[in-house]
């Protein structure tokens, strides 16, 4: 854990954002797909406002 906090810190110093996925049971691919496509959808919505 430590490790991935260090990488989440250095990220952030880049002005990244930084996102950790534990898939679990369900497929990875899909989780992340449905991630960006609400997270597109935000954005789309926010911009039209």
């Amino acid at each position: 854990m430590k490790g991935i906090k260090d990488n989440i810190d250095a990220l952030k110093n880049l002005s990244f954002l930084s996102v950790v996925v534990e898939s679990g049971e369900d497929d990875l691919a899909d989780s992340l797909y449905c991630l960006m496509k609400q997270n597109r959808k935000a954005v789309a919505e926010k911009l039209s406002a």
